[in-house]
């Protein structure tokens, strides 16, 4: 069930700035910033407002998907749901073997397993092949995924000058792969959440907690930027190279921030609320004629909020990764990112 506590008043303020630092990428080769650990000592009085738990599960599912069914998902309760999402094999469905499956007991963890045979499948290396992922929202590619509301707490769409701080709770495990692949968040920012698909116009917002074997983001990248980040106990101001491209798919403006620290296992938290600031901060900067700044941003729809792991092409697919813990918990926008991050129950 979803966890709703009644333990604060607030009233509700529009989204306010987050600080942030902003480095514009030279001609020398940049080094690692250098990170901080920040205790973890935070007033206990403040609590979540709400907590939107998707793993551990709330109960058991399984979910295969093969060349038959590209498209399947299974709830895993609150709202949120497990999709194989094959949709870049979208073209070849019937030609090619093997499966992917997403399973998890009740109040277990949720385990994937990715062992496709994709010899008849001309594809490039840097081709993405699926995006295995936990959905919660109002899927813009609704055809093929749930269109879930959300719960009360945190309904889909929503507004962004409407949305209370929202951050991500992670631990995880990437065990194996033989390909590229990422961890990743996948966020789509709608101007009209009533038409369908994805507009010109709309943004794709990507946060990348992992890359391996030799993943990118799309675009070209722009900044460096740093962004307060929970890993493993501890908040660092973690620098996030951030890539851009103003017409993407159908014309979408596309935005990815790749972690510098390049997490495969262990404890992520995250602000959605500050790349969701950050993003119009950085795209005011590269394409001011595009008129999304820390303003217009306020009147885009978040339709979903979704993590999981993009594959790309291989022939002979092995990958296996694990979700141990996934969660969103609301706060009010009163309370600060780093004050947030520290309250985060774990």
């Amino acid at each position: 069930p979803v966890t709703i506590i009644r333990t604060i008043t607030v009233t509700r303020t529009t989204t306010s700035p987050i600080t942030t630092t902003i480095v514009t990428p030279t001609t020398t080769t940049p080094t690692t910033p250098r990170t901080t650990p920040t205790p973890t000592t935070a007033p206990t009085t403040i609590s979540p407002t709400a907590i939107i738990r998707a793993v551990p599960c709330s109960s058991a599912v399984t979910v295969t998907g093969d060349a038959n069914n590209i498209w399947p998902c299974g709830s895993l309760g609150n709202e949120c749901y497990a999709c194989v999402n094959l949709w870049g094999l979208n073209d070849y469905q019937g030609q090619f073997s093997g499966n992917v499956i997403m399973r998890c007991s009740a109040n277990g963890p949720l385990i994937v397993n990715n062992s496709l045979v994709l010899t008849n499948v001309p594809k490039n290396s840097w081709d993405v092949i699926a995006y295995h992922e936990i959905v919660y929202g109002a899927s813009p590619w609704e055809t093929q995924t749930p269109y879930s509301k959300g719960v009360s707490a945190l309904s889909m769409p929503r507004k962004v000058n409407e949305l209370p701080r929202v951050l991500a709770y992670l631990r995880y495990s990437f065990d194996r792969f033989n390909t590229a692949v990422n961890f990743a968040f996948d966020l789509w920012l709608k101007r009209n959440p009533a038409t369908p698909g994805v507009q010109p116009g709309d943004i794709e917002l990507m946060i990348w907690t992992f890359r391996g074997g030799g993943a990118g983001p799309g675009g070209n990248k722009v900044r460096d930027i740093t962004i307060p980040t929970l890993i493993n106990g501890s908040i660092v101001n973690m620098n996030w190279e951030v890539y851009f491209a103003a017409d993407w798919g159908n014309g979408w403006r596309y935005i990815a921030f790749v972690s510098s620290q390049n997490i495969r296992r262990g404890e992520v938290g995250i602000d959605l609320m500050a790349f969701i600031q950050a993003t119009a901060q950085v795209i005011n900067e590269v394409r001011p004629d595009l008129g999304i700044n820390p303003t217009t941003i306020g009147d885009f729809y978040v339709m979903t909020i979704e993590f999981g792991s993009e594959v790309f092409y291989t022939q002979y697919v092995d990958v296996d990764w694990t979700i141990h813990s996934y969660y969103l918990a609301l706060y009010p926008l009163s309370v600060d990112t780093q004050t947030a991050l520290q309250l985060l129950p774990r």
